[in-house]
């Protein structure tokens, strides 16, 4: 059962906005009393553009945090990174591998949410594969399986009817590296950012036609903050400082006035991406709304992917809602940032 003490999202982000859970902490700037914690994110474009923007926005020095990041391949590496105490916190991890770590007696905790729904589209440089459904008896590339971007894929087949049983799965390590390994035909076809998805012909490769993620599998949750348990217990204020700068991040993004901000990030950060690119993706977040603003994880989505990780053995059995997810963090960085 979910923890008692949980509420609901429009009460819990309710009782935040009105401080009734948690008083803020004061705000200080950048200075030797900045609080230290040791990240870990992955070294995907849009984490990198999240950097830029981070910086750009001064929202660590706003907090008086100073997280010192090293960005990892994939999500195994991210877990393996926490599990062994290197890292204390990944702010934006797809969360399919995460219930299956904690099962296994890791000690880690979700924190937030962070992308609320999928952003990849799937692509293929082969003409004769143009939907879902041709991928069968096909090779398609992923990340380790049983993590997010095969969990994804996964996902998306059974909901088209598609017997995922019968696809090739083949791990080349990130979404970066799956979207180049179908533009050099290696394999028939691989998720990939949605920054491709207005002009993919540049790269020689065409998007399917029911492949974008986020129409087909909007149920799917995408992505969620983590942290160690001992990192909750002995580095609680500078987590909290960290989603608050995050939270002040995603409410950017979703806002029209990040538009200058976001595609001159990109510009700066890939050098190879045109304005179109980042024009479709910024456009994307402000139709959907990507990110998180009230930090709050989704319970249903929990368990549809608890149920998904059963399916495929990756996960015994399913785990309470509480055994999985802390929102104490987040309930202070709501009301520090309210």
């Amino acid at each position: 059962m979910a923890s008692k003490n949980l509420l609901s999202r429009r009460a819990l982000v309710g009782a935040f906005a009105a401080g009734a859970l948690a008083a803020p902490l004061p705000v200080r700037p950048a200075s030797a009393q900045s609080r230290s914690i040791n990240a870990v994110s992955l070294s995907a474009n849009t984490n990198r553009v999240f950097d830029e923007l981070l910086a750009g926005q001064k929202l660590f020095e706003e907090f008086g945090v100073a997280p010192q990041t090293v960005a990892v391949a994939d999500g195994t590496k991210v877990i393996a990174s926490l599990v062994s105490n290197s890292s204390d916190v990944c702010m934006q991890l797809g969360f399919a591998s995460v219930i299956p770590a904690i099962q296994a007696g890791a000690k880690i905790k979700v924190i937030a949410g962070a992308g609320i729904r999928p952003e990849l589209a799937v692509y293929s440089a082969k003409p004769e594969i143009q939907s879902v459904a041709d991928l069968v008896g096909r090779t398609v590339a992923v990340g380790p399986l049983g993590a997010h971007l095969h969990m994804l894929m996964v996902t998306l087949m059974r909901k088209k009817g598609v017997d995922y049983t019968r696809v090739q799965f083949v791990n080349v390590g990130g979404a970066a590296d799956a979207f180049r390994a179908a533009a050099a035909g290696r394999v028939d076809a691989a998720p990939g950012e949605l920054a491709f998805y207005g002009n993919p012909e540049k790269y020689g490769v065409h998007a399917l036609k029911d492949g974008a993620t986020w129409l087909e599998v909007p149920e799917y949750l995408n992505q969620v903050a983590i942290a160690t348990e001992a990192a909750i217990e002995k580095q609680g204020d500078a987590i909290v400082r960290m989603l608050a700068a995050y939270r002040k991040l995603y409410q950017f993004l979703n806002s029209p006035k990040s538009q200058e901000a976001w595609l001159r990030a990109v510009q700066k950060v890939l050098n190879t991406a045109s304005e179109e690119e980042a024009a479709t993706q910024w456009n994307h977040y402000q139709k959907y709304k990507q990110w998180a603003e009230d930090l709050v994880v989704p319970e249903d989505r929990v368990r549809y992917l608890q149920d998904l990780n059963i399916l495929l053995g990756t996960q015994k059995a399913p785990l309470d809602f509480d055994k999985i997810v802390d929102f104490g963090p987040a309930r202070r960085a709501l009301a520090l940032t309210a």
